[in-house]
C-alpha cells in the first residue's frame, strides 16, 4: 500500500545510504585493480559520488522504481499513474532538472522495518567513513600486541617504531651493481636473539630516482636487495598499504636465513623494514605487528 505522507528524514537517509553504498563499491573496485590510488583520490571520489551516482540512480529508478537506499525505507519513484519512469525521465529526476516528472511513493512500514532500515543505514554510513580501518582489520593488518617492546624515536628523518630490545645504529653502504656507485644509509638494528633481528634502514634517494614513480622505485629497490644478497632468493612480494602510503612487502631466503621486509617511500626518503630469522622461528615472531608499528612523524 502506498501513500503520499512522505517522511523527509527517510528521503534524506535513503539518498545518503545510496551515496555510501556507491562509494563503498567503487572503493572496493579500486582495491582490486593493479594500480595505486593516493589518499586524495578517495577524497575526490567522496565529493564526486553524488554526480557519479546519477546515471546508476536513473537506471535503478527506470528498472525497479527504487534504489537500494530508497528500498530500505519503502520509498519509490513512479509516474503519476503509478508506472515506472523511462530512463530519460528518471535521469531528469536524478539531476533535479526543472519540469521533471515523477512522484515519490512511500510504502506503509512497520516499526520493526523502520528500525531495521535505520540500523542498516547506520552500518552503511559507518562503513563508508571508517572503510580504510575496516579493511585493515579484515585483512589482519591491525597492530598486534607489542607490550614490553621498546618504542624507538628518530628525530632525523623523523619516524618511530617498536623494537623488542634497545637498538643500535650503524652507517652502511649499498653498492649499485654495474654502476660503481655507492649509496650511504643508516641502519637501526635490534637483536632479539643471536639468530633473530629487527631493523629499519633509511636513506635519502638520489635526485635521478625521484623522476620515477614510487611503484617503479619500490620494484627497483627490491631488485637491488636481491642482487646484493648472497645466495638470495625472492620467495614472495606484494603491494599493500601502510596508512596512507603504498608499500612493497617481500619475503626472501638468503642462505639458511629467511627474511621479511617492507619498503616505504615517504617524500625523498626510502625506508626498509626487515626481520631476519631462521625458517623454524617464523610462527613465533611478531613480524606483522613490527612492520605496522612504523610511523612517520
Amino acid at each position: 500500500m502506498f501513500h503520499f505522507e512522505i517522511n523527509q528524514w527517510f528521503r534524506s537517509l535513503a539518498r545518503f545510504c545510496d551515496y555510501c553504498l556507491f562509494y563503498l563499491i567503487a572503493g572496493a573496485i579500486t582495491l582490486s585493480l593493479p594500480y595505486f590510488y593516493p589518499p586524495f583520490f578517495y577524497y575526490f571520489l567522496a565529493f564526486a559520488t553524488p554526480l557519479l551516482w546519477v546515471p546508476l540512480e536513473a537506471f535503478c529508478i527506470s528498472k525497479w522504481a527504487t534504489t537500494p537506499g530508497r528500498a530500505l525505507f519503502g520509498l519509490s519513484v513512479r509516474s503519476a499513474e503509478g508506472f515506472n519512469l523511462s530512463y530519460r525521465k528518471a535521469l531528469k529526476w536524478s539531476l533535479f532538472l526543472p519540469k521533471r516528472q515523477g512522484t515519490i511513493y512511500q510504502r506503509q512500514t512497520s516499526v520493526k522495518r523502520k528500525l531495521c532500515a535505520f540500523v542498516t543505514s547506520s552500518l552503511f554510513i559507518l562503513a563508508a567513513i571508517y572503510g580504510n580501518a575496516l579493511t585493515l582489520w579484515t585483512m589482519g593488518l591491525e597492530k598486534g600486541d607489542l607490550s614490553g617492546w621498546v618504542q624507538y624515536y628518530s628525530e632525523e628523518p623523523g619516524f618511530k617504531v617498536a623494537f623488542p630490545k634497545d637498538p643500535e645504529a650503524e652507517s652502511k653502504e649499498l653498492v649499485i651493481p654495474d654502476s660503481g656507485k655507492v649509496l650511504n644509509y643508516e641502519e637501526i638494528t635490534s637483536q632479539q636473539s643471536k639468530k633473530v633481528s629487527y631493523s629499519v634502514c633509511h636513506l635519502k634517494m638520489p635526485s635521478k630516482w625521484r623522476w620515477a614513480s614510487n611503484t617503479t622505485l619500490l620494484k627497483g629497490v627490491l631488485d637491488l636487495i636481491v642482487k646484493n644478497g648472497e645466495e638470495a632468493q625472492l620467495l614472495d612480494k606484494q603491494f599493500t598499504t601502510h596508512g596512507q602510503y603504498r608499500v612493497l612487502d617481500y619475503r626472501m631466503l638468503q642462505g639458511k636465513e629467511e627474511m621479511q621486509g617492507r619498503l616505504i617511500i615517504v617524500g625523498k626518503t626510502l625506508y626498509k623494514l626487515t626481520v631476519v630469522y631462521p625458517e623454524s622461528k617464523a610462527a613465533e615472531l611478531e613480524i606483522t605487528p613490527f612492520l605496522d608499528s612504523f610511523e612517520v612523524n
